[in-house]
């Protein structure tokens, strides 16, 4: 213990270790050896009589809480058989599914005080030929891995506790169909239970009901059905490595079984016989049980089917007759719906429809979502900042007077520039602990989108972080799982508004340090900006001081400031300082910080790209170092060349940039949508257009193409009770796109648009997840203009190839245009569209030696300049044109650029006797 350092030890890497150091005047770096030194009585009057005598123990050792016998559990129990060769269909998994369905009920039998509460189906699908061999050198997550379902976990029969092994092997069945994409073949296969409580009490009922038996009643979908008192879980598709969740045990028989080999407590082959003979069986009864059970549930459907069939008809009748009366009165609308009603005929709306929502729903749910909160911070920013929020009319006074004074203090017209990168540290937790007063900042808090076991958690603040909780664990029950007293906050729009509220007083005390200049603040998310900071000599003095007037400023929410030579070294270097720090990269202190940096850790590489880095070999920064520019960028395009920079220590040019120019603003609601028949989902439709409209009103934007986004549940899957509620689930994903007539922002014309679309997909409206629009914007002279249309000409692209598409649209034998005796000559480049108002419609310009040349003979023409190899005589450069008496217009400059160019490119072309 004596050669350990404080911050090593649990509990003194945080705020208690601080207070500690301050108090007995420590090092950062000191050794649990020096605390040795120091008394009890002093530790007890420096940090109190509890804390002191934690940490006088905890530096020697020690523990005062008593050793329990039999308190390390099993948290989770699995029985997995691996398959050499592979499964190929469910009849040949099938009795292995009954063997580990009766071994997992066996062994759950053996713990009566605890019921698990998720049931786990691990599968692996065909293995390479050196499968043995890679498992054998450890290698086998880099060529196989297994895909994860799971499922609450079935209740037991007939009153007992645990479930029989006929419903686990029916619960894994139908896990296996329905949730696995490719169920077969089937290299390995495992079934576990995890996520245990404790059980109070048997009951009266359980105790003369005894170990429950398989019966004919018992149903295959029970295995798949919630417990009564457990919110269900979402089914997740992960993917971990291979042999990642196995016990030593367990790797042992595997490589056993891997390898070929019979485990020892199998090796008699009478004991085999019997056991096969069983497991046949039990087998056969099995699928007796299930087909009967199967024709119970077909006969209960046809019976409910008929009946609800009977419902519609009685429940259409006097609506075909209101909507005949319609057609008579109204003829024109009349025509609509027999429209809308043909398009949607394909797929009858069930029974009972309702709207998947209330009115402004989408609305509503866009302005609790968080997730549609950091989509659209920069819109509001920008437009909040626009208004006034340059100034400095958020921060309180004080604040501003110290944070200037000190700004002041280091000011050197003589220091060179650099660049700082502001980070705010747990930002939304930070926010959510600081507005709720029973909530004290070094207590292990999270925010979560709710408080039901699958809710996401947004943020933990770094005191739960400590303890294991953060985003990785994905939902509440299994940040509970890891840590039961961690506080829940839940998500509201009042705590969004909070957030906003807090990073606009930031931003203008971030304005105040870089001397009221906004230009140098660039934001890069609602929590973190880049500034460039100038004529200061002290940077890191500088950065304290703006952390401590955030600090002040936000009422306890911290920040972390990184400074180097360029943004990506300065946000690398708050990585590092993080939490609530500061830290410097020199210029020469670039090379030596970034060489052993992970690629993983760099800007803009997510767990995509550094698998494809991963592939090449390239894992640190100095994996670049010999490699050339262009061949990243041959490897992964812009990215490549980006992190070719960054690896150096370079910005990339879009770095660099203030602002970059909007292009598209969508608006997408993918919760909660469960349309019954395509009224329901064109309502949503047009929510979601309205929320998009109002988006590009407030922005000053208008739309010129409009692209609707709709997500189908995949065939075959239907609605489960095991998914989260509200969620997508498997789903494709569908798109449409089509220009505006004219460039709008409009509500109406944004939903006339975007059903054209929905109709060209014709989607069954029961089968939709999720609808979105996303437009692309139109802003300045080609909004305004929509014969210009919003995309750029290509150079080139109205030379040879639209001459050559010209078509006559005159006689032949039409006599070009006279030309006056005098014009005024204006010297620029002829394109094809001015030849053609030269010539007539029936003659048009060669582009290489520039005469007129009927239409039905021009590409001949154009084509023997090139098939002789012979030399061409080449037009001057430029050619006069009349634009006086005939009122002929000059050429716009831009065309005259872009023929200019096409006709360089034709001469090279012909002076190189090129042959096509």
């Amino acid at each position: 213990m004596s050669v350990r350092r404080l911050s090593e030890l649990r509990g003194l890497g945080g705020k208690l270790g601080e207070r500690l150091r301050g108090a007995l005047g420590l090092e950062p770096e000191a050794l649990c050896s020096d605390l040795l030194k120091v008394p009890l009585a002093e530790l007890q009057r420096q940090l109190g009589e509890q804390q002191g005598a934690f940490v006088h123990r905890l530096c020697r050792g020690e523990d005062s809480e008593e050793v329990k016998a039999g308190a390390m559990k099993r948290n989770s129990f699995l029985s997995f058989k691996s398959l050499l060769p592979p499964a190929e269909s469910l009849a040949q998994l099938e009795p292995w599914l009954s063997s580990l369905s009766a071994e997992l009920a066996e062994r759950l039998a053996e713990d009566p005080e605890r019921r698990p509460r998720t049931l786990v189906l691990h599968h692996r699908g065909r293995t390479g030929t050196d499968h043995v061999k890679h498992w054998m050198a450890g290698r086998t997550s880099e060529f196989t891995k297994t895909v994860t379902r799971s499922c609450a976990f079935p209740t037991g029969a007939s009153g007992g506790r645990q479930p029989p092994a006929v419903t686990l092997a029916a619960a894994a069945r139908k896990i296996l169909l329905e949730r696995i994409s490719a169920p077969f073949p089937c290299s390995r296969l495992a079934i576990g239970a995890t996520d245990f409580v404790e059980v109070s009490s048997r009951g009266i009922t359980a105790f003369f009901a005894g170990r429950p038996t398989a019966t004919a009643t018992t149903a295959p979908e029970a295995g798949c059905k919630e417990l009564s008192h457990h919110e269900p879980l979402e089914m997740e598709e992960l993917t971990v490595d291979d042999d990642a969740q196995l016990t030593e045990e367990e790797i042992d028989s595997e490589s056993m079984e891997d390898a070929g080999c019979t485990h020892p407590a199998a090796a008699d082959p009478l004991a085999q016989q019997q056991q096969q003979q069983e497991q046949r069986q039990q087998q056969q009864q099995q699928q007796q049980q299930l087909q009967l059970q199967q024709l119970q549930l077909q006969q209960q459907q046809e019976l409910q089917l008929q009946q609800e069939q009977q419902q519609q008809q009685q429940q259409q009748q006097p609506q075909q007759q209101q909507q005949h009366q319609q057609q008579q009165q109204q003829p024109a609308a009349a025509s609509e719906v027999a429209a809308s009603g043909t398009s949607s005929a394909a797929a009858p709306a069930p029974p009972k429809a309702q709207e998947s929502m209330p009115a402004g729903g989408v609305a509503e749910f866009h302005r609790c979502s968080r997730l549609h909160f950091l989509g659209t911070w920069r819109e509001r920013f920008d437009r909040w900042r626009d208004e006034g929020g340059q100034g400095v009319g958020l921060v309180d006074p004080e604040v501003l007077a110290d944070l200037q004074q000190e700004m002041q203090a280091l000011r050197s017209q003589d220091a060179p520039s650099l660049w700082a990168h502001l980070d705010m540290d747990c930002f939304f937790a930070s926010v959510a602990t600081r507005d709720d007063s029973t909530v004290e900042t070094d207590v292990p808090a999270a925010v979560v989108t709710g408080m039901v076991g699958s809710s996401e958690i947004c943020s933990a603040n770094y005191a739960a972080r400590r303890l294991g909780v953060n985003t990785d664990l994905w939902c509440v029950e299994r940040a509970l799982a890891v840590l039961p007293s961690l506080r829940l906050l839940p998500i509201t729009g009042q705590l969004l508004r909070s957030v906003e509220a807090t990073w606009q007083n930031v931003y203008q005390l971030l304005v105040v340090a870089c001397d009221s200049q906004p230009e140098r603040v660039l934001m890069r998310s609602c929590d973190e900006s880049a500034l460039l900071v100038e004529g200061v000599s002290d940077p890191t003095a500088w950065a304290q001081a703006l952390r401590k007037a955030v600090r002040r400023q936000t009422k306890g929410c911290t920040c972390s400031v990184g400074l180097g030579p360029s943004q990506v070294v300065a946000k690398l270097a708050t990585k590092a300082c993080k939490p609530d720090g500061a830290r410097r990269i020199r210029d020469a202190e670039v090379q030596e910080f970034l060489m052993d940096m992970p690629l993983s850790a760099m800007p803009q590489v997510g767990r995509s790209m550094a698998s494809k880095l991963q592939e090449r070999g390239l894992e640190i920064c100095r994996d670049l170092v010999a490699l050339e520019k262009f061949q990243l960028r041959q490897w992964f395009g812009v990215k490549g060349e980006t992190l070719w920079l960054n690896s150096r220590g370079l910005d990339s040019e879009a770095a660099l940039q203030h602002q970059t120019q909007r292009k598209t603003m969508s608006a997408e609601m993918n919760w909660g949508i469960r349309p019954q028949d395509r009224p329901a989902a064109l309502k949503v439709l047009s929510e979601v257009a309205q929320q998009l409209a109002e988006q590009l009103a407030g922005g000053s934007f208008r739309a010129s193409q409009l692209t609707l986004k709709l997500k189908i549940a995949v065939p075959g899957w239907v609605e489960s009770k095991l998914m989260k509620k509200g969620g997508h689930g498997e789903c494709d994903d569908i798109s449409r796109s089509s220009a505006l007539p004219s460039p709008t922002s409009d509500s109406p014309s944004l939903f006339r648009c975007a059903q054209k679309l929905f109709d060209s997909i014709s989607p069954d409206p029961v089968r939709i997840r999720g609808v979105g629009l996303a437009a692309r914007l139109s802003t300045g002279d080609t909004a305004a203009s929509p014969s210009t249309g919003s995309s750029k000409q290509q150079p080139g692209g109205g030379g040879l190839g639209r001459w050559l598409r010209k078509a006559p649209s005159a006689p032949l034998s039409q006599e070009p245009m006279p030309m006056p005796s005098a014009p005024e000559v204006v010297a620029v480049e002829l394109s094809d569209s001015d030849a053609e108002e030269r010539g007539g419609a029936s003659e048009v310009a060669c582009p290489v030696c520039g005469q007129l040349q009927p239409a039905a003979t021009a590409e001949a023409h154009v084509n023997s300049h090139f098939d002789g190899g012979h030399s061409v005589t080449l037009p001057p450069a430029k050619r006069p044109r009349s634009s006086g008496a005939n009122g002929h217009q000059a050429l716009d400059p831009q065309q005259q650029r872009q023929d200019a160019r096409l006709s360089t490119q034709i001469r090279a072309a012909a002076s190189v006797n090129l042959s096509f």
